[in-house]
């Protein structure tokens, strides 16, 4: 009987002890909560502000290649702003990015990815012939209306995307 007791008595602390322990990881960002009125929708962060919409297209281009080609228009932010980007042989899975663009209305300063600066990734968790879904960040190089490098960068992440796709066929 006393064994049943201190047995049934360890395993409450030990579940106690277990259960006020802290796992040390990062809970992560809090997600965006973002409304879609359209039934699509784009979030992200840029520079540590949150951005939602769900005004935007995911073009699924057939010519030189595939192509698909995502933008999002946060026109409700302020100041307005874009977040676009393309992948070539678009499938589910994960792909360097080296066509992406975040460009703010109230700045002379677009933040680029392409193949001379930048860096970023996107991974496409869904890819039919009428939806696509997936998760993206990147950091942009600022450049003026130009093109001509201004040293600053735009950090885009926890970036999603869950678009209706439309495509083109020559």
């Amino acid at each position: 009987m006393f064994r049943a007791f201190y047995l049934l008595a360890a395993t409450l602390c030990l579940t106690l002890v277990l259960a006020a322990c802290d796992s040390g990881g990062d809970a992560g960002p809090e997600a965006i909560d973002c409304e879609s009125r359209t039934g699509n929708s784009m979030t992200a962060r840029v520079d540590g502000q949150a951005l939602c919409t769900d005004l935007g297209t995911a073009l699924l281009l057939d010519v030189p290649g595939p192509r698909l080609s995502v933008l999002g228009l946060f026109a409700t932010s302020s100041p307005g702003a874009s977040i676009s980007f393309s992948v070539e042989n678009p499938a589910v899975g994960t792909f360097d990015l080296t066509d992406a663009l975040y460009a703010s209305d109230d700045e002379s300063v677009n933040y680029a990815v392409n193949d001379r600066e930048g860096s970023g990734s996107v991974t496409i968790t869904e890819l039919t012939d009428t939806r696509v879904k997936g998760t993206f960040a990147f950091t942009g190089a600022g450049s003026d209306i130009n093109l001509n490098p201004t040293g600053d960068q735009a950090e885009v992440t926890d970036g999603t995307f869950d678009f209706a796709v439309a495509t083109t066929t020559p």
